[in-house]
């Protein structure tokens, strides 16, 4: 049985009087980690194409990874360590 490991981060926000959902996540699959970012109207969670962000992308070492999530996307790491939930 595969076994799979990821980080992800789950909140929301208000945004004048729209909610929003983000979702972030770091996993690996066959060797390859894969990092996702998704920013959402609460409820539209489905409809990809009325997304605010939908960002993927693929890494061969965490550290590459890390760096696009930090530069690209704009996170910072205490965000990541407080709000991580590893499953």
């Amino acid at each position: 049985m595969a076994q799979r490991k990821c980080l992800w981060l789950d909140c929301e926000y208000a945004e004048g009087d729209a909610i929003y959902r983000r979702e972030f996540f770091i996993k690996r699959h066959g060797g390859v980690l894969h990092v996702g970012l998704d920013e959402y109207l609460d409820g539209y969670e489905d409809a990809i194409d009325l997304y605010r962000r939908y960002v993927r992308a693929s890494f061969d070492t965490l550290y590459e990874a890390m760096d696009f999530v930090l530069g690209e996307l704009g996170m910072n790491e205490s965000d990541i360590v407080a709000g991580c939930k590893l499953g």
